[in-house]
């Protein structure tokens, strides 16, 4: 069984891509927070090393970074 498109259909794909108005979708949404959430959370704690650590950057400091970045 073929599947076909109707005009109207493609009409509005059509326009939707012309608008440029198509919303990412749900889990693209989720995975972004997610994302951010951990990124922000990553710089908090570096920020706390670093404060703990006097400012100083050292090679120790950057091994705890680079284990909280990754």
């Amino acid at each position: 069984m073929a599947i076909s498109a109707t005009f109207s259909h493609v009409e509005k794909l059509s326009a939707r891509a012309e608008s440029g108005a198509a919303k990412r979708g749900f889990f693209s949404r989720v995975l972004a927070f997610i994302v951010e959430a951990r990124e922000r959370e990553a710089e908090r704690k570096i920020a706390q090393l670093a404060q703990m650590n006097g400012g100083m950057m050292t090679d120790q400091l950057e091994r705890d970074i680079d284990r909280y970045a990754l």
